[in-house]
């Protein structure tokens, strides 16, 4: 259990509303994160206390590298102060900025989750959007303390397109997330040779 300070105005409640999904959610004011380190799960508990600070308890084996990702999927070391100061009297987004100064975007756990994010959101609503990442998430993501684990790039190489495109993402999509994935397992292998 530790204490992280993010930079401030930091907000978990606006951060984290509506931002649940398989890997992750936000229940009577504690958000619960399920994720990986390089070499074991992790799931996190956090609580904002009335000082801003935010309490942390973390399950997992290696304590240090799972505190630093879960920073960083949290956004708490962002400093977007900046940001609120140019923009809080502009005309068209300074009522949003004022309002909500405390909200930073919550970051997927891994660069794949964000593009299944992204293919499943194209030209859908986003309801059936977000059902539709649970329910392939779900599928093919191991599950870990209630939670999935988020997908990483080896997660969907056993899936063909045909077998996406079963389960609801249609076939220009599959090829789409199944390409960009073998792309991204070239690239990265061939890096650490």
């Amino acid at each position: 259990e530790t204490t992280i300070a993010p930079v401030q105005p930091y907000s978990l409640a606006l951060s984290a509303r509506m931002k649940s999904d398989a890997t992750r959610f936000l229940r009577d004011g504690v958000l619960t994160v399920a994720y990986e380190t390089s070499s074991a799960p992790a799931l996190a508990r956090i609580v904002q206390k009335p000082d801003g600070k935010l309490d942390v308890s973390i399950e997992s084996p290696e304590p240090e590298e799972a505190l630093a990702r879960l920073r960083f999927v949290l956004a708490a070391d962002d400093d977007h102060g900046e940001f609120l100061r140019r923009f809080r009297d502009d005309r068209l987004i300074g009522n949003a900025v004022r309002s909500l100064r405390g909200m930073r975007p919550i970051r997927t756990a891994t660069v794949v989750h964000s593009l299944l994010k992204a293919v499943c959101g194209q030209l859908i609503d986003s309801r059936s959007a977000r059902l539709l990442e649970a329910k392939l998430v779900r599928l093919a993501c191991p599950e870990h303390e209630g939670l999935r684990l988020p997908p990483t790039r080896e997660t969907f190489q056993r899936f063909t397109r045909a077998e996406l495109a079963r389960h609801g993402l249609v076939s220009r999509k599959g090829s789409a997330l199944l390409r960009l994935l073998d792309w991204l397992l070239y690239t990265f292998v061939a890096a650490d040779d």
